[in-house]
């Protein structure tokens, strides 16, 4: 194993994680129900992401995928969808730029410590949303997709 106890630990804290998120969707999702769901599989795929080792930058785009499902539902997963697409895409780029020159990124580069900053904290600010709805604070409000307000029927003018 390349990076032994790192892989191991790396691996528990997902599984952890993947343990407390499906104990929050058991135990509210009478109350939140699907809205719930969709926040714990994002929760799941972007877990992937950042917590085992030897995981490359496209994992990151399932977990985009589930936000572009809650985009038009949840005014906090629109927050998710521009911050994780954003350093998705930089991160790709960075990667690509590097491979097309035929060397490796050097360690304790600026750009990879910013953008993995910036998803750590996104990360932990969904396990705080997920700890909020286990507590009983229920912040899946919906926030019904309105294409245009100013009509009152659906008959275009």
């Amino acid at each position: 194993m390349p990076d032994g106890n790192l892989s191991i630990l790396g691996w528990a804290m997902f599984g952890a994680l993947a343990a407390f998120t499906l104990y929050v969707l058991h135990k509210r999702f009478h109350v939140s129900g699907e809205f719930l769901a969709l926040f714990s599989a994002f929760m799941l795929f972007f877990a992937f992401f950042m917590l085992p080792t030897r995981i490359h930058e496209r994992y990151l785009f399932p977990a985009i995928s589930i936000l572009v499902l809650m985009f038009p539902l949840f005014k906090k997963a629109r927050m998710f969808y521009v911050v994780l697409t954003g350093t998705l895409l930089v991160n790709e780029v960075y990667v690509l730029h590097y491979l097309n020159r035929g060397t490796f990124i050097p360690s304790g580069d600026l750009v990879v410590i910013v953008v993995s900053v910036i998803n750590l904290i996104m990360f932990l600010y969904g396990s705080v949303l997920m700890w909020d709805e286990l507590e009983g604070r229920q912040w899946l409000k919906t926030q019904t997709a309105t294409l245009n307000q100013t009509q009152d029927s659906g008959e275009p003018k």
